[in-house]
């Protein structure tokens, strides 16, 4: 909320506000000479801002402008969680987007199940799709924003959305490849991650599909009946281990030669190279711990220049 003393002489006032350290101001004009207050919206999370007012007494009259105010917003978490399409054992978990938001944190679980277990999501898409669920079974997950690259900065978990798996006799007249059709994100295979102090076991297919697993069952309890072979897709890029320690491998089946950037959470170029072959192992023993995107260029002669996208965690 911006709050400033009206005049008394003032017919309008004018106020401008921009992200600290930034050139570009955005500029309001309050028309109510006894308002006292704005509340700004769409600002992004963990952000600091300054902004600052001055009164218009008539045209081409105004004021000198006020001294600067500064104010760093928090971290909140998202106003609205869906699941949305539902099938016999798989289901994409759906959230309004957070400004902001360098990552965001998932957990969930079957329905009476003691265990939850977690995935971490990148910020390109608002949405995670999950498969191993088992038919007719009620599940409830839940969503955080991560305002820095390492989770220290998180919001509070949005409110609970608990969806219910198809029954097994309708799966051969579900269309469960609706949920793969838009899916883009590339995941590594089996491996344990640590998230938020918490060890979770995530079994992941390599295509962006994640399984929550409570041991050796899948999504909070018994085995997992249901296949989603049919619903793998292939992509040009991919990475793994992802999270990885001190180094991973690019896997990439696009035009050669191209060009790899590697870039940090803040927009800084972390690492460039040249692409001759298929694969490639990159060292991250120097990168500090956070969130990275890796871009691929495809730089031959008659390819479609194309640039392919994805994230990697570094611990």
């Amino acid at each position: 909320m911006l709050n400033w003393d009206t005049t008394g002489t003032a017919l309008q006032y004018q106020i401008r506000g921009r992200i600290l350290n930034t050139p570009n101001w955005t500029y309001l004009q309050i028309n109510n000479p006894i308002q006292n207050q704005l509340l700004a919206n769409g600002l992004s999370n963990n952000t600091s801002y300054e902004w600052q007012i001055r009164s218009i007494c008539a045209p081409g009259d105004s004021s000198v402008w006020s001294p600067l105010d500064t104010f760093t917003t928090g971290c909140y978490p998202t106003d609205t969680t869906w699941s949305s399409p539902v099938t016999s054992n798989g289901a994409r978990l759906n959230w309004q987007h957070i400004p902001g938001a360098i990552a965001y944190e998932i957990t969930g679980k079957r329905v009476g199940a003691s265990q939850w277990t977690t995935l971490l999501q990148g910020n390109v898409f608002d949405y995670r799709n999950v498969f191993g669920l088992q038919p007719g079974f009620s599940y409830q997950w839940t969503v955080r924003a991560w305002c820095d690259s390492v989770g220290n900065i998180s919001s509070p978990w949005a409110a609970l959305d608990t969806f219910t798996t198809l029954p097994f006799s309708a799966a051969r007249h579900s269309n469960d490849t609706i949920i793969a059709s838009e899916e883009r994100t590339r995941q590594s295979p089996a491996t344990s991650q640590k998230f938020g102090g918490l060890l979770h076991s995530v079994r992941n297919d390599g295509l962006g599909w994640a399984s929550f697993e409570e041991g050796s069952h899948c999504f909070g309890g018994g085995p997992s009946h249901g296949s989603f072979d049919q619903l793998r897709m292939t992509g040009p890029l991919q990475v793994f281990p992802n999270p990885t320690t001190d180094q991973f491998q690019i896997q990439y089946a696009g035009n050669l030669p191209a060009e790899i950037t590697i870039w940090s959470a803040t927009g800084q170029l972390v690492q460039r190279e040249s692409l001759t072959t298929p694969y490639l192992l990159l060292a991250t023993n120097n990168w500090p711990a956070g969130i990275y995107m890796v871009e691929v260029n495809p730089i031959a002669i008659g390819s479609d220049g194309r640039i392919e996208r994805t994230k990697i965690l570094k611990q």
